[in-house]
């Protein structure tokens, strides 16, 4: 019926964001037909081993209620800002590529996608989005305030069960195996092993505050560590670990299957002795430095760029303060919309007023 081809004006087909993608829609036609409408449909699309996800879709009508006669050619051209974010991405697990497609919706049937004829079989496009020769910006996502209640609750439980369970075995009369009682015991006295000291450094700590500023040669970052504590504590030793890893998933419901490929590890450890007061606190800084080639974050569902700051402090009285921080990494004027945060869904769609 009718044949397609979508060329670009750049031939190489990548773009930076924000710049302006130009080309046109040329179309051959076979047989008469009537086309309702002829559109033009940018997006990105996801693909690997997570569940597929699209968005960023933007629609631009190129022709309404034209009739076409066999022997015709139409070309249309289109225009567009190409996109601020996902960028272009080939990774390990997950892929992130834009494309342009085109199609046409006839009066009789179902809309068709137009396939093209044997000359020309494609009737999308990929154009690449890359990303801004700019230098790492990075900040804190929220994380909620850390609390050992259920913890606590728990090892207290289990003791209680053991403690009331050997009086019974002991006093009471019964017959029955003390292990029952001594492993409640045991597991309730590791637990509270493993949440006292932790408890106890976040108590003395408080919150910790983390700022991220790009080094002097902008091949790198630099996380700078504020510790006001709430009392007077020695601080031993610092130790910072930055990880950046794509998170994936796969299936639906009790089938799921989770992913995970590591991009880039890097720690770094300071030793520190020093007693800090808490009208006066420490400033501390720990440089990093990262592969200008690393992706930024991304944060759609099922297919994650995740990067996160694992810091741990030692102090005195073998009390250890550890935390995972998840970072929102970009570049430039990719800072992460809302849009983009939840996977880019939000569609538009225009008419297109440079027809040829």
């Amino acid at each position: 019926m009718i044949s397609i081809q979508i060329q670009f004006d750049k031939t190489s087909r990548t773009y930076n964001p924000g710049e302006e993608v130009v080309g046109k829609v040329n179309v051959q036609v076979e047989q008469e037909c009537q086309c309702n409408q002829l559109v033009l449909i940018r997006e990105w699309r996801t693909h690997g081993k997570g569940n597929k996800q699209s968005g960023g879709k933007q629609t631009t009508v190129l022709s309404q209620g034209e009739l076409w006669s066999p022997g015709m050619v139409r070309s249309f051209r289109f225009r567009f800002n190409a996109p601020l974010t996902p960028v272009t991405y080939h990774g390990h697990y997950l892929n992130v590529d834009w494309y342009v497609r085109v199609k046409a919706e006839m009066p009789w049937g179902i809309d068709r996608l137009v396939r093209g004829a044997l000359r020309h079989p494609r009737h999308e496009e990929e154009f690449l989005l890359l990303p801004e020769d700019q230098p790492f910006s990075v900040t804190r996502k929220h994380v909620k305030k850390r609390s050992f209640k259920l913890q606590r609750t728990i090892a207290w439980l289990f003791l209680a069960f053991g403690l009331i369970y050997m009086y019974v075995l002991a006093f009471g009369g019964s017959t029955g195996s003390a292990l029952i009682g001594i492993v409640p015991l045991i597991i309730g006295g590791f637990i509270l092993l493993w949440v006292i000291p932790r408890s106890s450094a976040d108590k003395k700590l408080g919150e910790v505050g983390l700022l991220f500023e790009p080094t002097e040669t902008r091949d790198g970052i630099v996380c700078k560590v504020r510790i006001v504590p709430k009392e007077e504590i020695h601080l031993e030793g610092m130790h910072a670990t930055l990880l950046v890893r794509e998170v994936v998933t796969s299936g639906s419901g009790t089938s799921r299957t989770t992913r995970r490929h590591e991009l880039y590890k890097v720690s770094t450890e300071k030793e520190i002795s020093q007693t800090i007061y808490p009208n006066l606190g420490l400033k501390a800084s720990i440089p990093f430095k990262i592969s200008k080639d690393l992706p930024v974050s991304l944060d759609i569902t099922d297919n994650e760029i995740q990067w996160s700051l694992a810091l741990r402090l030692d102090l005195s009285g073998w009390l250890v303060w550890k935390r995972v921080f998840p970072l929102r990494v970009y570049r430039g004027s990719q800072v992460p919309s809302i849009e983009s945060r939840l996977g880019m869904a939000l569609d538009s769609t225009e008419d297109s007023s440079l027809r040829a």
